[in-house]
């Protein structure tokens, strides 16, 4: 029951954020033109690796 409402309340806000990311996908993408997400792979519960997903908030150099 925990993990449905869990679950449940996760994709409501998504859902509700939804148009603020694409606002930050909008402007990242127009102030840098570089990629807007950073993935990682990180370690979760006993040890599964997973993928995290973030806004690239820092200003991309191309030396």
């Amino acid at each position: 029951m925990k993990r449905s409402i869990d679950i449940i309340g996760s994709l409501l806000v998504l859902i509700a954020f939804s148009p603020v990311f694409l606002i930050f996908l909008v402007l990242i993408k127009s102030k840098d033109g570089g990629p807007a997400f950073f993935a990682q792979e990180r370690i979760g519960k006993n040890g599964r690796l997973f993928k995290m997903y973030k806004f690239l908030s820092m200003k991309m150099d191309f030396y």
